[in-house]
């Protein structure tokens, strides 16, 4: 009997270490050494190289400063023979990120994409762990864009018998409420389009509009003295409150619907249902 479970404590010692070999296991890589490398690149094309006399497993590119936004740098550590196109993205500033465009030769330059004008970064490459390891700082900043007074209290519909309910701001942040059991057959069909506008006062002065809010809690930029903003499709009467938001953004606000900065004072309006 001993001598059974012998046999069976050593087939289980066997399948046991069988168990553990292959892909069960995280891959170790070994450092690149970057003696002899440089970092080619350039912004939005490979124009030629951008840090020289790389050595170890660490370089940094200082001063980087685009001329303009949308612009893309491309970035490839390389030795004239061995050529690094596959980047690990490290700690990045929001809307920063590693990219790929095409090389023109059936292949791919590792970019790295959402660098602003205005900004100056420190990019730093380490390649310790056996990977290309892209980590971007912000070293300075424009100086923050200060808030325009905000005059806008009233929205104002102008169909229908409605007219007007107050905005009431906190901050950047104005809220309008269209109460719910407001008959809306005045203003044509059984599924009406509500046309308003955001004005300074309730006789229409200073309007934003001119943006027609289809989808709900999808954020649209108003336009000053424009054609009537608009929420299609509402039944009557309301079966819920309308809530209707606007924010005030000024120039170099993040924007995450459109994964871009605000490069310019706007009035942004979205509706939602309460």
């Amino acid at each position: 009997m001993k001598k059974l479970l012998s046999v069976f404590a050593a087939a289980a010692m066997l399948f046991g270490f069988a168990s553990c070999s292959g892909d069960l296991h995280d891959k170790t890589y070994s450092p690149i050494n970057l003696d002899g490398y440089v970092i080619s690149g350039g912004w939005d094309t490979w124009s030629g190289n951008l840090v020289e006399g790389l050595s170890g497993t660490s370089a940094t590119y200082a001063d980087v400063s685009p001329a303009a936004d949308g612009s893309y740098l491309v970035f490839c550590p390389n030795n004239g023979n061995t050529y690094i196109k596959t980047l690990e993205a490290g700690t990045m500033p929001e809307g920063v990120e590693i990219s790929y465009v095409d090389d023109g030769f059936g292949g791919k330059n590792p970019t790295i994409n959402g660098l602003k004008a205005g900004y100056t970064y420190t990019i730093k490459l380490d390649t310790a762990s056996g990977v290309a390891l892209v980590s971007v700082e912000i070293t300075s900043s424009p100086a923050p864009v200060e808030a325009q007074p905000i005059n806008y209290s009233k929205l104002v519909v102008l169909n229908g018998n409605f007219g007007s309910v107050d905005v009431v701001w906190n901050g950047t942040v104005g809220t309008a409420i269209i109460p719910k059991g407001n008959d809306m057959s005045a203003w044509g069909s059984a599924s009406p389009t509500m046309e308003f506008a955001l004005c300074e006062d309730a006789s229409w002065n200073g309007k934003y509009c001119g943006a027609t809010l289809a989808a709900e809690n999808k954020p649209e930029a108003l336009e000053a003295g424009a054609g009537n903003a608009k929420i299609p499709n509402l039944g009557t009467p309301l079966s819920k409150d309308v809530v209707i938001t606007f924010v005030y953004v000024v120039p170099g606000t993040w924007l995450g619907d459109q994964n871009d900065f605000a490069s310019s004072y706007m009035i942004r309006a979205s509706y939602s249902f309460k």
